[in-house]
């Protein structure tokens, strides 16, 4: 169970940082188009995303899983053995 919530863990850290590195860079490469916008157009805030934010996910579940292993065979390595 250690193991799974350690794995747990760096996954949503490593999710979160990419989630947060990735807004910044699409908001700084963002141009706005004012010449293609009607006021009768709707705004859509929100999309359904494609397949391909599952590669990503998976990559970073990868990280995860090396680090909390890592961490782990750190720990237990410093435990003295009884």
């Amino acid at each position: 169970m250690k193991k799974y919530l350690l794995f747990i863990i760096c996954f949503v850290l490593f999710y979160l940082a990419y989630e947060f590195v990735s807004g910044i860079v699409l908001t700084a490469l963002y141009i706005p188009d004012f010449m293609s916008h009607h006021p009768s157009e709707e705004t859509v805030f929100f999309e359904l995303r494609s397949s391909l934010s599952l590669l990503p996910a998976l990559s970073i579940a990868t990280l995860a899983y090396l680090l909390s292993d890592l961490i782990d065979k750190k720990t237990t390595r410093k435990t003295p053995n009884r």
